[in-house]
This record gives structure tokens, sequence and C-alpha cells, in this order.
């Protein structure tokens, strides 16, 4: 996962124990960095609350290299 995006404003927990609650907002940026928090952002996208942004990828630019001149004589 590379972001997550909060859709609609829903209750989830707060801690890895799950033993306080509170309130993500929409256009909230679920926080990626822990097991636990992975988790909680893979059940709000499975409960429609959430949505996964991938970002724009850059294309990397190639080159190719010129062809070789013929000579003439």
């Amino acid at each position: 996962m590379k972001k997550v995006v909060m859709t609609h404003s829903v209750v989830g927990e707060a801690n890895a124990d799950g033993t306080s609650a509170r309130r993500y907002l929409v256009g909230e940026e679920l926080p990626l960095g822990k097991t636990w928090e992975k988790k909680i952002a893979a059940d709000m996208i499975a409960r429609g609350a959430a949505m996964e942004i991938q970002g724009n990828v850059e294309v990397s630019e190639t080159k190719k290299k010129p062809r070789a001149k013929k000579k003439t004589d």
C-alpha cells in the first residue's frame, strides 16, 4: 500500500490493543508505519470507508544512442 485516504468519517481503533477509539475524518491519510496500522487501513478499505492511492509514478527517461553515421568517400 502506498497511501490510504479516508472517503467516509468512521470510528475505529486508535492503538494496537484496540482499547481506545477515535474518529477518522474524510480526507485524512492513514498512517502505515506499523503492522496494526496497516491492518486497520486494510479493514477500512474492505469496509468501503477508505481507498488506496497509488500516486503517479514518474516515467523513467530512456534515450537511444544515435546511430553511427556512415562515412562516404
